[in-house]
């Protein structure tokens, strides 16, 4: 009875308005993990933060400045809610500190179009689906990359600043 109350003051209260969640600052250094263009690599670690089962539309947003690129880089970006430690199709690497998972199995965790990137410029980017809402749920968000094209000596993609909205409509 206490939660269908308190959800009740929740929906009341907000009409539609939303929270943003600020994450800390995300850094893909994919020198040490040498993807091929199949695969898409995830940190170990997720963002946490406070999870919210009322979460309805829920977007990514921020900027991605990547660094030590020869060339410009085309990359998918995608998310997921829950670990790719506990996904058998994914695999450890550089001791644990990375995973990859075969791009073709995680086509329902994409949440950007192939994007062009070129080295030390800035991209701002908001995104959507994927695994976003099932990372709100949980409180944990793991944020992959799959480069198609393009690269360098040890390319590095930063996420920073790194926001999560979540609104009910």
């Amino acid at each position: 009875m206490r939660r269908l109350a308190l959800l009740t003051l929740v929906l009341a209260g907000c009409s539609g308005a939303g929270v943003t969640i600020s994450l800390q600052p995300v850094t893909l250094n994919l020198a040490v993990v040498a993807p091929t263009a199949d695969q898409v690599v995830y940190p170990a670690q997720p963002e946490t933060f406070t999870k919210s089962p009322l979460a309805v539309n829920v977007r990514l947003s921020g900027d991605i400045t990547p660094s030590n690129l020869a060339t410009s880089v085309q990359a998918t970006f995608y998310a997921r809610g829950t670990s790719p430690q506990n996904d058998a199709q994914c695999q450890p690497v550089v001791n644990g500190s990375y995973y990859v998972c075969p791009a073709s199995a995680e086509s329902a965790n994409a949440i950007s179009s192939t994007l062009t990137f070129s080295n030390n410029q800035a991209t701002p980017f908001t995104f959507s689906g994927g695994g976003l809402n099932q990372g709100a749920s949980n409180g944990t968000l793991w944020v992959g990359i799959q480069v198609q094209s393009g690269g360098g000596i040890s390319p590095t993609f930063t996420f920073n600043p790194l926001e999560l909205s979540l609104s009910l409509n």
